[in-house]
């Protein structure tokens, strides 16, 4: 049977579309069938139009391709209780009833998976900033985890932003406000398009986006299109936000804490949003309570998870960066 190709990867995360062809030179058939399992929904077809086609539950039926020899589909996998699972897809020409090729091909799809492991109670040296015990956080699936974490409402430790990071990123926003302006006095079409820029990163925090996903959209694609088009308003707009990152590089702290913050999660599969974030500890004993949640790769919820209370006994009021009381295991 002259297939020439079959395609399907052997592996993706759940919740990311799924691509397929099958490719194949002078086959009769009447028909082609492609099953697929309900983990897996097929979003869009290509090379056939309306009407040359059925699709019943998870049995696709193709009667004729526009142009012959290729068949394109796109499936969209779902989020599954497991944290791993195999699915098979077949495909099948048929002429008349009888089957003249049948193949399947299997995927490996995946998510992470984040776990936590937290003890009763945590002593803090904090002039060493060391602490006796840590969140065991292990990654049970595959793939990264990005976590976000905050504290509850019945924490009485609180999470905060180091007074550094944050001068940093105010003047960091500020410069590049000013040489973004400039930049409308020589793109005169484009100044819309730069006000709707500097409101963006104006209105963007340390740990994430203000900004709809629908008016980011439509900014960076207006941005790509301007940038494609013309190179001087490219250069400006890179140059503008290279300038503004090393004009404010005095402030190495901040390099230091993201560094300390790479070194201290090696190869664990796991990242944690925004590094730069303390925890205001005081002297004395004081309850912390956090939220983890983690996403994965396409920014889909993995898990949410609650630690029960932690007593945190220090020496002296500090701020701890929280991924300092992350111990980070593989399963």
């Amino acid at each position: 049977m002259p297939i020439t190709s079959l395609f399907l990867p052997t592996e993706g995360l759940q919740g990311q579309d799924i691509p397929s062809h099958v490719l194949w030179k002078d086959v009769q058939y009447t028909d082609i069938e492609v099953k697929f399992p309900k983990v897996l929904e097929l979003k869009e077809i290509h090379n056939v139009s309306i009407g040359n086609f059925t699709l019943s539950e998870n049995i696709l039926n193709v009667k004729q391709v526009d142009c012959d020899g290729y068949l394109g589909l796109l499936f969209r996998s779902s989020r599954q209780r497991s944290n791993r699972v195999d699915v098979e897809v077949e495909y099948s020409f048929r002429k008349e009833e009888e089957y003249m090729y049948k193949d399947a091909k299997s995927i490996h799809l995946f998510r992470a998976d984040i776990s936590f492991d937290p003890p009763s109670r945590i002593k803090i040296l904090a002039a060493k900033k060391h602490m006796d015990k840590g969140i065991v956080l292990k990654n049970l699936g595959e793939g990264t985890g990005i976590i976000q974490i905050e504290t509850t409402s019945k924490s009485e430790i609180k999470k905060s932003t180091p007074e550094n990071v944050r001068e940093f990123f105010e003047h960091y926003v500020r410069d590049l406000e000013r040489k973004l302006s400039r930049l409308k006095e020589k793109f005169g079409d484009c100044s819309e398009l730069i006000d709707n820029l500097i409101d963006h990163e104006k209105s963007t925090t340390l740990f994430g986006k203000r900004s709809s996903e629908e008016f980011l959209k439509k900014l960076f694609e207006g941005l790509s299109e301007k940038m494609d088009s013309n190179e001087d308003f490219a250069k400006g707009i890179i140059e503008a936000y290279v300038s503004s990152i090393l004009g404010n590089i005095h402030f190495k702290t901040i390099f230091e804490i993201f560094l300390d913050y790479i070194n201290s999660i090696g190869r664990n599969r796991i990242l944690l949003a925004d590094p730069f974030s303390v925890l205001r500890i005081p002297k004395g004993e004081a309850i912390l309570q956090l939220e983890v949640v983690c996403t994965d790769l396409l920014y889909n919820e993995c898990s949410r998870l609650i630690t029960p209370p932690i007593e945190i006994l220090a020496d002296k009021d500090c701020d701890i960066p929280i991924y300092k009381l992350l111990k980070w295991e593989v399963e």
